[in-house]
């Protein structure tokens, strides 16, 4: 019967085993992750939108850079305007108004006053999308993402180039209360659903698959050093990822 392990070292079979394994529990969450930017549950920050809307209104109207006259706006002006504000306010028709201001960077004006709107629309999209990728432990990382991509949307009036890689056909909606308590126990009636603290939820995770990926390896090639060493190993790797964001912990919805 053919080894796959038999031509390496003693030992070396399990560690492959092991190696295969947890990489293929990265990639599955890694791709999950990505999967869920757009198909996922919404997690963007509504306070966060917020202050993405006004921030942007905030640099279009100031002294700063001199892009509005907000005591006599122009019709691309007020196309921007009113997108911030709805960005800011949450309101159901951002979509329509990136739609709206497409088709009048598309025919509104002349060609070297479109080029000029672009370029205005594209500084203040950049501020807005620097600001976004600076690091944010008190938010979801997800949630953070998902707002990126729709504050492409945006930067994809400029130029079919500009922004994220994959922009969402539709403005994701923030949820509507960002500042849902932690508790112990989901659930009504006599029906109770345990939830664990995010730190315990790191370890429990961490010991299940270094327990699992050891007995596996072990079931290949007996060699309890070696796996030992190993599940210790793959251990330490859940928790560094739990640690980084890549791996994130179950809250309550």
């Amino acid at each position: 019967m053919w080894d796959p392990t038999g031509s390496l070292p003693h030992g070396y079979g399990g560690l492959l085993i092991l190696v295969a394994f947890i990489a293929s529990m990265v990639w599955i969450v890694w791709l999950g992750r990505r999967r869920a930017q757009f198909a996922g549950v919404s997690e963007v920050s509504a306070a966060e939108q917020a202050l993405l809307g006004q921030e942007a209104r905030a640099m279009y109207v100031g002294p700063e850079f001199g892009l509005c006259n907000i005591d006599t706006p122009s019709e691309f002006d007020s196309h921007v305007l009113s997108l911030f504000d709805s960005i800011g306010a949450n309101r159901d028709d951002i979509d329509t108004k990136i739609e709206n201001l497409r088709a009048y960077l598309k025919s509104g004006g002349s060609r070297f006053e479109r080029l000029k709107n672009k370029q205005k629309l594209d500084l203040v999209y950049r501020n807005g999308a620097a600001y976004l990728v600076r690091p944010r432990p008190e938010r979801s990382r997800l949630g953070m993402q998902q707002l990126l991509a729709s504050w492409g949307r945006v930067g994809r009036l400029v130029s079919s180039s500009e922004g994220p890689s994959k922009v969402p056909e539709a403005w994701i909606r923030p949820l509507v209360n960002d500042s849902v308590p932690q508790v112990s126990y989901a659930g009504s009636g006599s029906r109770m659903v345990l939830v664990l603290s995010p730190n315990r939820q790191a370890l429990v995770g961490a010991l299940f698959f270094s327990v699992c990926a050891t007995m596996i390896a072990y079931a290949v090639r007996p060699d309890p050093i070696t796996d030992l060493e190993w599940a210790v190993g793959i251990f330490l790797a859940y928790l560094a990822l739990y640690k980084l964001g890549v791996l994130k912990p179950y809250k309550r919805k």
